[in-house]
C-alpha cells in the first residue's frame, strides 16, 4: 500500500514476505518519478538487507534506514532515468 502525503511517500509492506514484498516494491519504484523520495517500511531485518541489495539495481540515494524492534524503514530518493529505467522505452 502506498500511501501519498507531503512528505515522502510510504510503502508499508509489513507482513509480507520477502520475495512478494521485493517484488511489489520494485514495481512501486520503477513507477516513481526521478527525484522522488519514498519510506519503505518492512517486518524483519532479513527483508530490509534484501531490498538494499535490490536497491543497487536501481540509480539512487540511500537517505536513511533505521532499525526498530519489529519494523525496520528505508528512506531512499529515487535518481535521475538509468539505463535499468530506460529498458520499456526501448525497441
Amino acid at each position: 500500500m502506498v500511501l501519498e502525503s507531503n512528505g515522502p511517500e510510504l510503502l508499508d509492506l509489513r507482513g509480507i514476505l520477502a520475495p512478494m514484498a521485493l517484488l511489489k516494491f520494485t514495481k512501486v519504484f520503477r513507477e516513481m518519478e526521478p527525484n522522488k523520495t519514498i519510506e519503505v517500511l518492512v517486518g524483519d531485518k532479513e527483508t530490509k538487507e534484501e531490498l538494499i541489495l535490490v536497491l543497487e539495481s536501481f540509480t539512487h540515494q540511500l537517505i536513511e534506514t533505521r532499525d526498530g524492534t519489529d519494523e525496520f524503514r528505508i528512506i531512499v530518493k529515487k535518481g535521475s532515468a538509468g539505463p535499468e529505467d530506460m529498458s520499456d522505452q526501448l525497441s
